[in-house]
């Protein structure tokens, strides 16, 4: 027998703590060479400790409906779900931490050119929008201690070792 619960609740209310920050990366590389390592295989390449399953890919890679799982030792098991993908230019993904935190996660890819020393090179800002939100009392505290604790050093970390990869081809140290 299945049992309805008819919830008084005004819309929009509710119990867990979202917050949302935006964080722009500027790498030094166009975005045609950006874009493929912001997928949870070739992360490998370039995320010193990165450790991942894949759970539904058909290629192996990021692509539309990509879904794998990671295990952090500060969140546990994740599940993350690419939901929009356009190549080169954008990528959406949920991130579900069971008990803990629901994160949205998005990435824009823009391309621009600077001059150095009288050689034109391309850039890419890479500007994420991430809204986390608690989905426990636990999760509440994680976001909202995480959102400005963890994870700018964490962002810093990231924009440091993919524009060390985009350069040298080789990961950065997590101990540097």
């Amino acid at each position: 027998m299945i049992h309805h619960q008819l919830v008084t609740e005004k819309p929009g209310s509710g119990t867990g703590l979202q917050v949302t920050k935006t964080r722009i990366m500027t790498l030094v590389s166009p975005k045609d060479q950006v874009f493929p390592l912001l997928c949870p295989e070739r992360e490998c390449d370039w995320v010193d400790g990165w450790e991942y399953d894949m759970i539904h890919s058909k290629s192996g890679y990021a692509e539309p409906g990509c879904i794998f799982r990671s295990r952090l030792p500060y969140e546990g098991e994740c599940v993350w779900i690419m939901t929009d993908y356009v190549p080169d230019q954008y990528i959406k993904i949920i991130k579900i931490c069971p008990g803990l935190f629901l994160l949205e996660w998005s990435f824009n890819l823009k391309e621009h050119s600077v001059r150095e020393d009288d050689v034109e090179t391309s850039r890419t800002d890479l500007t994420m929008m991430y809204t986390m939100t608690g989905l426990s009392s636990e999760g509440n505290e994680f976001v909202a201690t995480a959102i400005d604790q963890t994870v700018p050093p964490m962002m810093d970390w990231l924009e440091k070792s993919l524009n060390h990869y985009l350069i040298t081809k080789h990961k950065l140290s997590a101990s540097r």
